[in-house]
């Protein structure tokens, strides 16, 4: 009897855990992401640069550029296994008859899952694009930096000279608010880069 008490308890508070890291990472990210969503991102690339150490630069790029696909199929993997854990636990401490009812609530809680992963995903590919729009476009105007006459013209446009000594913003519009935030509400896209375009750097 406590056994089966334990077993239940156990379950639920597994459940009620995995549930609240998949609201956590998908619903309600704000502006650092789940733990788990964390954990996962940085324990598959450090699996992948320690794998990856003694391989050519570019095939070591290539196989690097499996870290965001593995880490979300760990992600993925994990709430799951924990779901399937939580339900066998409370199936366990229950009587018999109430198997059928944790498995149905098990299979359903795995669909619920899978389509806030699929939401997560696409707010995924969306934050990663619109990133590598920015530093594209950042990378395009560093290559063809102003001239200076065109700098001062559009400072002396306002007919006053006091802001000559303050950095411009022209090369940095969109930057602070998107491309910092990125890595915190989806930390596998900290080291996502096309192996064409840059090296694996925390930036």
């Amino acid at each position: 009897m406590v056994v089966d008490l334990i077993a239940v308890l156990t379950g639920i508070a597994l459940g009620g855990v995995t549930g609240l890291s998949v609201l956590r990472t998908v619903v309600n990210p704000r502006d650092r992401s789940s733990r788990a969503a964390r954990l996962t991102a940085r324990l598959t690339y450090r699996a992948l640069l320690l794998g990856a150490s003694a391989l050519p630069h570019q095939r070591r790029e290539r196989a690097l550029d499996l870290c965001v696909p593995l880490s979300l199929t760990v992600l993925l993997g994990g709430w799951l296994a924990a779901t399937a854990a939580a339900c066998w636990l409370v199936a366990f401490g229950l009587p018999s008859g109430a198997e059928e009812v944790v498995r149905v609530t098990g299979w359903s809680l795995a669909v619920i899952e899978g389509l806030l992963f699929t939401v997560y995903l696409s707010k995924l590919i969306d934050g990663y694009q619109r990133r590598e729009a920015i530093t594209t476009r950042l990378q395009a105007r560093a290559t063809s930096p102003l001239d200076a006459e065109v700098v001062l013209a559009d400072r002396l446009r306002g007919g006053s000279r006091s802001d000559l000594g303050t950095p411009s913003s022209t090369g940095r519009t969109g930057w602070p608010t998107s491309v910092p935030a990125t890595p915190a509400t989806r930390p596998c896209c900290t080291s996502a880069r096309p192996a064409r375009c840059a090296g694996w750097r925390r930036r």
